[in-house]
């Protein structure tokens, strides 16, 4: 059922991304999605992609399933993706930490 899962998962995501977005599972149960816009578009796609997994799961699974996301920007001095994945890491265990099944963005504090 878990591959089932991940392949539901992985197949909305990819269906869900706009063009120019990048999506890429990084292992286990971990996904990342890189967008070609600001952060803007992060909460947004987030939520299509909870409807959509809303919908299709139970049809597809016969049960609910959720996911918890973190949301970090990339900045200036980000010489390569390694600190980027690092605060999206951060972010995605503070949604866990906060109740799992939702977006938690990586604050100004959190990126230092």
């Amino acid at each position: 059922m878990g591959d089932r899962a991940l392949q539901l998962f992985s197949r909305l995501l990819k269906e869900t991304r706009r063009d120019g977005d990048l999506a890429a599972r990084l292992g286990g149960e971990e996904f990342c999605l890189l967008l070609h816009s600001d952060a803007s578009a992060g909460a947004p796609l987030d939520q299509r992609l909870r409807q959509r997994l809303r919908q299709a799961a139970p049809a597809e699974l016969g049960l609910e399933i959720d996911f918890s996301a973190g949301l970090a920007v990339l900045r200036p001095d980000d010489t390569s993706i390694q600190p980027l994945l690092a605060r999206a890491d951060r972010a995605l265990y503070e949604a866990k930490t906060d109740g799992r099944g939702r977006l938690h963005s990586a604050t100004q504090d959190a990126m230092n």
